[in-house]
């Protein structure tokens, strides 16, 4: 007889052949309701991880003082530091919310649906989603176009899939 154990984590677990589970074997035809005739461990090995990345630079892109109907790009670089790929998704800084990862995930499917570039006042972001794999990194180019005259100030979220959630930051 085969039998699955499925191992489900909220938090980072790293075991190694561990004897942290045992197989009884019972014999049906001993007592009333059987008796456990051995007992045998079963050593597990098992790691759960979220998400490791780095986002640079980590704060501000300044484009400086731009010509009007002049045009200027800069990067910035998600890294995949972790173990596993994981999906990425930028958009406009939702104010004063937290979502759940349910919502993320929903966010992220209209995304997919609607564009591959994001455009916030004078600004132009791509690509605005993709997958990572580790130890591998997508640089994000962000063009400013300054049509008129004025000061723009935007605010994105960057989300990643699989991240601690304690620690999520928008």
């Amino acid at each position: 007889t085969q039998v699955q154990v499925i191992f489900k984590s909220s938090q980072e677990v790293n075991i190694k052949d561990m004897p942290i589970l045992k197989c009884q074997v019972i014999e049906p035809s001993l007592g009333e309701k059987g008796e456990i005739i051995a007992s045998i461990p079963v050593r597990v090995s098992v790691k759960a991880v979220f998400s490791k990345f780095s986002i640079t630079p980590s704060n501000d892109i300044n484009f400086g003082s731009l010509l009007v109907g002049s045009k200027k790009t800069r990067t910035f670089t998600i890294e995949n530091k972790g173990e596993f790929d994981f999906k990425y998704l930028i958009s406009k800084k939702l104010k004063d919310s937290v979502l759940t990862a349910s919502q993320r995930q929903n966010k992220g499917n209209e995304v997919l649906k609607d564009q591959s570039k994001l455009t916030l006042g004078m600004f132009t972001i791509f690509p605005t989603f993709g997958i990572i794999l580790p130890k591998g990194n997508q640089t994000i180019t962000v063009d400013c176009l300054g049509e008129i005259p004025c000061k723009d100030i935007q605010d994105i979220s960057i989300f990643i899939s699989d991240q601690d959630p304690n620690t999520s930051k928008e």
